[in-house]
């Protein structure tokens, strides 16, 4: 099932509609662009400083996937742990489901407290964003590999070693 010309034709008439219901509705009303600016007015600056916002975005895309992928190695390495020690488990997992309730508008304040405005708060708040994704969904998943290899090693032992081809 894919994407029809109806679909794409569709969400254009959409968005063309949207935006120009927005240009007049700003225009008509004379709505200051610091509180809403035109489409018009933001498509202009976005060429006229695209240098500057091309500059800005690589920064928040270097942040983000550094944070990412700290995320990963931290939440994959946390799972790990979790999976194959019942003493770290009964330690940590708790306070992961706990912490993963704290809405991240409330940890960026302190992380800018703690870390200051620069790459490492962001990183930290990208990392916060997605650790608790990683060591809660990598945690079950080996768990289940865990047991069905026990079962697999268990089943090959009692076999007598007739489970491998010779």
């Amino acid at each position: 099932m894919g994407i029809s010309k109806t679909d794409i034709g569709t969400t254009t008439i959409s968005i063309i509609a949207t935006l120009a219901v927005w240009e007049l509705l700003t225009r008509i009303f004379h709505i200051p662009g610091f509180i809403l600016p035109s489409p018009s007015a933001i498509f202009v600056e976005a060429v006229t400083r695209y240098p500057l916002y091309l500059y800005h975005s690589w920064i928040t895309f270097y942040e983000m996937v550094v944070g990412f992928l700290l995320a990963a190695a931290v939440g994959v390495f946390l799972a790990v742990v979790i999976v194959y020690s019942r003493i770290i488990r009964n330690m940590i997992y708790p306070q992961i489901v706990v912490l993963q309730i704290v809405p991240k508008v409330a940890i960026a304040p302190l992380l800018l407290i703690w870390a200051g405005y620069g790459l490492t708060s962001k990183v930290l708040l990208a990392l916060w964003s997605r650790f608790f994704r990683s060591s809660s969904t990598w945690s079950p998943d080996l768990w289940r590999s865990k047991r069905n290899c026990s079962i697999s090693a268990a089943s090959c032992i009692r076999g007598g070693g007739r489970n491998f081809p010779k």
